[in-house]
């Protein structure tokens, strides 16, 4: 005997509801990549979700977004079903899915001067396009000031120029949406212009040592300490680089010359005598 499923019940009915919020968050110009999002519901009612494209499976997690490495197809009906405690479905939520009228080539070029340059290949039928230049909240580096700006471009045109763009490095998201079509994405990182200066308040002395603090801001990767002194001249002198041992407020070996950035956890600092 073959038995293909057993279920064993507790005679209530388990069967979610259909998921909620489904929709293509990002579809990746120039490859096959997809990202789709949908409101998670609690895992006291739902255990997970599964996606399909019509009936081609692509994935599944409980989770509240899905990243799809090679679709295949272009075109299609995209569904997605969540799954109870007992193993049942929902009824599928569907978004479509129609890269083949989307926009491809999209190329973006942020400059120092904050405007940020788009441009792509119109498909064969070309609407009113809608392009956003925003950040990227979801990246570890991210804007200290979200940016958002959105305009509209007519059917016949291929590029735009965005203005007042970060120039900090941070990374971006630019989706162009051709009426019709699958809306196009591509992600990258701001043009790097700006530099945030060690703030005074993290340099603390105390008698003959100086602490200095962890900096808050993203922007930097070492900290070099450097001496400056007056001769008897009246002249700065030259500045030469500060031969202490940077020692960790923690138990932790010293060591000599940089203080590390991004990798160092935030609650240490570093204690150097004054040179004499």
């Amino acid at each position: 005997m073959n038995i293909g499923k057993l279920t064993v019940t507790d005679g209530a009915a388990h069967t979610p509801a259909a998921p909620t919020n489904f929709q293509v968050e990002r579809a990746y110009a120039n490859s096959d990549e997809l990202t789709v999002k949908w409101n998670l519901a609690d895992y006291s009612t739902i255990k997970n979700y599964l996606l399909y494209l019509d009936n081609t499976f692509l994935g599944g997690r409980y989770d509240d977004t899905l990243y799809v490495k090679h679709l295949p197809a272009k075109t299609g009906t995209l569904k997605l079903y969540a799954v109870g405690a007992d193993g049942s479905r929902s009824l599928a939520t569907e978004a479509p899915l129609n890269e083949a009228a989307a926009v491809s080539d999209v190329k973006v070029e942020p400059g120092k001067d904050g405007n940020v340059k788009v441009s792509w290949t119109n498909p064969q039928v070309s609407g009113e396009k809608t392009v956003t230049v925003k950040s990227d909240t979801g990246s570890w580096r991210y804007a200290a000031k979200p940016y958002s700006q959105t305009v509209k471009v007519a059917a016949d045109k291929s590029k735009v120029t965005i203005a007042n763009a970060p120039v900090d490095s941070s990374r971006y998201v630019v989706n162009v949406d051709n009426a019709g079509g699958t809306t196009a994405t591509a992600t990258g990182a701001f043009a790097d212009a700006a530099i945030e200066p060690y703030p005074a308040c993290s340099v603390i002395w105390n008698g003959d040592n100086v602490t200095l603090a962890r900096p808050e801001t993203q922007d930097w990767r070492y900290l070099y300490m450097t001496e400056k002194w007056i001769g008897e001249n009246g002249k700065q002198q030259q500045e030469n680089q500060l031969g202490a041992s940077y020692t960790y407020s923690q138990n932790t070996p010293p060591i000599t010359g940089i203080i590390r950035g991004r990798t160092t956890p935030a609650s240490y600092a570093r204690s150097i005598p004054r040179q004499s």
